[in-house]
């Protein structure tokens, strides 16, 4: 049986990075308005203003590459703080919500 997967997301910004001690785990990261993602018609998980990850997996990844993955996902900087200062905020300063 055949199932059809779907990405739906309002697109501001995008940022691709990756672990340094294997270099096979990627996040591509994608700062978004919403985002849903639907399997056979149906919604299985949606978020509002923050974060979708798709991510890229090897068969060499292990437990170590995932926390170094996520540690970097919820340190990155994708928003201005208060003051507009450039790249100051992220996920976790803004109560944000991501989507992996």
């Amino acid at each position: 049986m055949k199932r059809k997967l779907s990405f739906s997301v309002k697109l501001t910004w995008a940022l691709l990075f990756c672990t340094q001690a294997v270099r096979a785990m990627r996040l591509v990261v994608q700062r978004v308005k919403s985002a849903s993602v639907t399997v056979d018609g149906e919604v299985v998980s949606k978020i509002g203003p923050g974060v979708m990850a798709l991510v890229g997996l090897h068969t060499h990844d292990d437990r170590q590459n995932l926390q170094e993955c996520c540690k970097k996902l919820l340190a990155c900087k994708m928003w201005a703080n208060d003051n507009g200062g450039m790249w100051r905020h992220g996920v976790k300063q803004r109560n944000l919500e991501v989507l992996v």
